[in-house]
């Protein structure tokens, strides 16, 4: 077992952690802790003994990365009570609202028109994470916002909804980095279809796809579309700029209002702190949007250590993080 590879120690210390407990107690089983944090800060005191934190059933809400920096720790629920850690936020029904602005109105399509809803994400002072780059030769960075309806992931809207549509001609290839050709202009390519024309704002819109070659996929914002000339033009450039001509260079358009058509899509408007959306079910039970973007439980210069028993749910980054440290175990968690 793993609790053998522990030095076996005179005392084994425990503390307790409740969603109702109060930080300013003492930790026992009867005047339990509000937070593990605070947890770990006590068994920082007993190092190298044993200490367990338990923790009793119940969803903790972590607003910043819990730090373990710790030896010879047991973490886990008490007698097998769910536990859980979210990196969201959960919402009550009262904070879904029909769309009342007729800016945004006239951008939904007539058929789903009275069935996309709004979340005002800011009147609950939280901050909306946008969409961002991803892509081939891109840094890896937590995600946006995400949205979950009723337990489940929701999709930020697009069009084709399961295709691709091919790159016209090219007019400006843009910046391409991979060659460090830079001072070229912004990227710059007609659409060959004729619903892009249809968009009445490219604020938060954003285009993926195969720009120039097929293992390079990428995704970036748009800066603006030309009607009259059916062209669009990019924000920034992509790692190959852009080329035509071949059949798997192709493209797609994420976060259109214009494009909620089917249930489980949804559109970030950030500089709104809002999210327009469409249900999938007509009963809505619980509602989260995913904020924190660190990870939920960061373990660093410890060892023998064991994070057993926990669900790690709606966050925006990574649910454990280990760094030079030995004989961590993760057991039994849901991800």
């Amino acid at each position: 077992m793993f609790l053998a590879s522990f030095t076996v120690y005179a005392e084994k210390h425990t503390y307790y952690v409740s969603t109702k407990g109060n930080d300013n107690s003492e930790g026992s089983f009867r005047y339990p802790f509000r937070t593990v944090q605070k947890a770990l800060e006590m068994a920082g005191k007993y190092k190298p003994d044993t200490v367990e934190i338990l923790l009793r059933g119940g969803t903790y809400q972590l607003l910043e990365s819990v730090k373990i920096e710790s030896e010879n720790l047991i973490l886990c629920p008490y007698n097998s009570e769910k536990v859980s850690f979210t990196g969201g936020v959960s919402l009550t029904n009262n904070k879904i609202k029909k769309v009342k602005d007729l800016s945004v109105r006239s951008r939904i399509q007539d058929v789903v028109e009275d069935k996309v809803r709004e979340i005002d994400v800011r009147s609950m002072e939280v901050e909306l994470a946008g969409i961002s780059p991803k892509g081939f030769g891109r840094a890896a960075l937590p995600s946006w916002s995400e949205l979950f309806v009723n337990g489940k992931p929701q999709c930020i809207s697009r069009w084709p909804n399961d295709s691709t549509v091919l790159i016209g001609k090219v007019h400006c290839t843009g910046d391409i980095p991979r060659f460090n050709k830079f001072g070229i202009g912004d990227p710059v390519f007609e659409y060959l279809e004729d619903r892009p024309s249809l968009w009445k704002s490219t604020e938060d819109v954003w285009i993926a796809g195969y720009f120039a070659y097929g293992y390079a996929d990428d995704m970036i914002p748009v800066k603006s579309i030309d009607s009259s000339k059916k062209t669009i033009t990019a924000a920034m450039p992509t790692m190959y700029g852009f080329l035509t001509g071949a059949s798997f260079r192709r493209w797609y358009a994420l976060n259109l209002v214009e494009e909620i058509d089917e249930p489980g899509e949804y559109v970030i408007d950030k500089k709104k702190g809002k999210i327009y959306f469409y249900p999938e079910d007509e009963r809505i039970d619980n509602v989260n949007i995913s904020i924190l973007k660190e990870p939920m439980f960061y373990v660093e210069a410890s060892k023998n250590v064991l994070i057993q028993g926990f669900t790690f749910e709606y966050s925006r980054g990574m649910a454990v993080y280990v760094d030079t440290s030995e004989n961590v175990k993760i057991d039994s968690c849901n991800f």
